[in-house]
């Protein structure tokens, strides 16, 4: 471990030392060797005292106090003075223990008696004080305060002196703080963590709490106070209260949705979901009615109305005329009734829902975008239900909703959902027997000469680097993202192997992990092959070895791959083919990052060997 310090303080010194208590850094003296051991400089305690706590220090054990350093105060045996001694324990950057820190402070004996602090001292600490000091006479009037009373915005010290406390305090404290003063004054007892509040001249609320005592200046009774602001401890005790009353709800709503999702598991029957329903908005929400309306296609719904407590009450069937069902269709989320009076146009059969007063709240039921039903609660309180009443009622109406569907569609959706199954895996299939079956009619062109079989070739390999990306495609979701560097790493490999140098040339995937899109990948693996082939092909033409790396950066909206080669270099003629040019190689993976990736191939000559580099934009 390396010091590094500015100065040493007071008369200190530091020594560091490893596991084996070889010192490995120092601050406050020049005469401890690096390398030398710790114990040759503790001269202060018995070597074999000294070993001991190093030992305890290393085991992570604890001293005085559950303290994990060493303690203690010797007499210095050079000097008239004593000496402070601390050992403990010293952690590397990941905090694991590592090694020793030895301390010694020298205090020196003070040669006379301790000189009292000046008067000018005095009053300096006091009008220099992080808290508020204050003097209140008798009748309740600031004779004095200090100028930390100026750290607030619109107050000053001449503002404030000659003002009665009543005109400062908040107006619901001056009851309070008027008994506290007479208190103090009558019965000369100190006054310990008194709350009070201090509007300010921009608006804002300081809370404080003092302590004070009687105090008396010749024949005048006082009351001194030190108050100090915990305006910021009163905000985040406000906050974490309101976090907590938060926490707990959210803990209630979780608890009430578990049982619910398993009532609506367990259960095929309506009415027990429905009974196990109302029962969680009884605990949580409260009613004095509850009522849930499914409506059935031909303009009849059926009614299943619950008093206190849940209790189930008989189910009512009622034909709905064409306007009413309309009505209650165009409801398209949740209906807060805080008076009765104000009944929306779906109350307007009285078998449906009809209490005169109190008030009530309303969701609809929904399932496939289609509305099938209400769940309504009625209280004898006016503005009984709020937001957080609504919300509740919208998360049992999911529940409800997948009750009454459940039975009718889980057969069908599990029939589907093995159709479609079959389906994606079935093609899957098909698509990677047709890039099987192209491959092979490559392979078989490839036996010719010439640029026609060179073309052939390029072909194949990037057939190859297609198939290769859809080998890790998830047939379970079509929408699912690849992991570039896994997918690089595979048609790198190939495209080596296809040159036939494997055994020759080095190939090393590196950089971030990075999820692209599969028609970006695809692109991308079609343009990497060609880079690793050219790399490979006429990198390394007359050498016997080399090394490619394939690296992957992920920036905020980009996508970088870069291709580096340490083989010839390119030549001096060098020029880029314009993506237009699609008749070699270069211009088609040139063209595919322009057009396929609205991105940019780059290519130049580095200090040994090539560089490719190509952005892939917008992942």
């Amino acid at each position: 471990m390396e010091m590094r310090v500015d100065a040493a303080p007071l008369k200190t010194t530091l020594i560091v030392a490893d596991s084996d208590l070889v010192v490995t850094g120092t601050m406050g003296t020049d005469a401890v060797p690096t390398g030398s051991c710790l114990l040759d400089h503790i001269t202060v305690l018995p070597r074999e005292q000294a070993a001991q706590i190093c030992r305890v220090v290393l085991d992570g054990g604890t001293f005085e106090w559950g303290g994990k350093f060493f303690r203690t105060s010797v007499p210095d045996p050079f000097s008239d003075s004593r000496v402070v001694v601390t050992i403990g324990p010293k952690h590397d950057s990941q905090g694991a223990l590592d090694g020793v820190v030895y301390a010694d402070l020298k205090v020196e004996r003070p040669s006379q008696s301790v000189a009292r602090p000046s008067a000018e001292l005095f009053e300096s600490m006091v009008e220099n004080a992080v808290d508020t000091i204050y003097l209140l006479d008798s009748n309740g009037v600031l004779t004095f305060v200090n100028k930390q009373v100026e750290s607030y915005p619109g107050l000053s010290v001449d503002s404030v002196v000659g003002r009665h406390f009543s005109e400062i305090v908040h107006p619901d404290d001056v009851f309070k703080c008027s008994e506290i003063i007479a208190r103090t004054i009558a019965e000369k007892r100190p006054v310990v963590d008194f709350e009070y509040r201090v509007p300010l001249p921009d608006g804002t609320l300081s809370y404080f709490v003092a302590n004070g005592r009687f105090v008396q200046d010749g024949d005048r009774s006082m009351v001194m106070g030190i108050g100090r602001d915990v305006t910021e401890s009163v905000w985040l005790k406000e906050r974490l209260s309101a976090m907590h009353g938060d926490l707990t709800d959210r803990v209630e709503r979780l608890a009430m949705l578990e049982r619910l999702a398993r009532s609506v598991n367990a259960e095929r029957d309506v009415r027990e979901v429905l009974a196990a329903c109302m029962r969680e908005v009884a605990n949580i929400v409260g009613y004095d009615l509850g009522v849930v309306v499914l409506l059935k296609p031909d303009c009849e719904a059926h009614i299943f109305p619950f008093g206190r407590d849940a209790a189930p009450q008989p189910m009512t069937r009622l034909r709905l005329s064409a306007e009413q069902m309309k009505n209650i269709e165009s409801i398209n989320g949740p209906v807060l009734f805080p008076q009765m009076q104000a009944k929306g146009p779906f109350h307007v059969r009285a078998a449906t829902f009809d209490p005169k007063r109190g008030s009530g709240a309303a969701v609809p039921l929904m399932s496939m975008g289609r509305m099938f039903g209400l769940l309504k609660v009625w209280s004898e309180q006016p503005d009984r239900y709020g937001d957080r009443d609504v919300e509740i009622l919208r998360s049992v109406a999911e529940h409800l909703s997948i009750a009454a569907y459940n039975a009718v569609l889980y057969e069908a959706e599990q029939g589907r959902a093995l159709e479609m199954a079959a389906l994606a895996q079935e093609a899957r299939h098909r698509v990677k027997n047709n890039l099987q079956m192209i491959s092979g009619l490559l392979s078989m062109s490839v036996g010719g000469s010439g640029g026609r079989a060179r073309a052939v070739e390029r072909c194949l390999r990037q057939v190859g680097a297609i198939a290769a990306v859809h080998d890790l495609l998830d047939p379970g979701d079509v929408s699912a993202k690849i992991d570039l560097r896994d997918c690089l790493a595979r048609i790198a490999d190939g495209a080596l192997q296809a040159t036939g140098r494997s055994d020759c040339v080095e190939l090393a995937v590196t950089g971030d992990d990075c999820l692209i899109p599969a028609d970006c990948a695809t692109a991308v693996g079609v343009i990497i092959n060609e880079l690793v082939s050219n790399a490979v092909e006429h990198g390394f033409r007359g050498r016997e070895r080399g090394r490619v790396e394939v690296r992957v950066r992920h920036g905020e909206t980009e996508c970088c791959v870069e291709v580096i080669d340490d083989g010839n270099g390119l030549p001096p003629d060098f020029v880029m083919p314009d993506p237009t040019d699609t008749a070699r190689g270069l211009g088609v993976v040139a063209a595919l990052a322009k057009h396929g990736l609205n991105g940019v191939l780059e290519i130049e000559r580095i200090e040994q060997g090539t560089r490719a580099r190509m952005s892939v934009k917008g992942v």
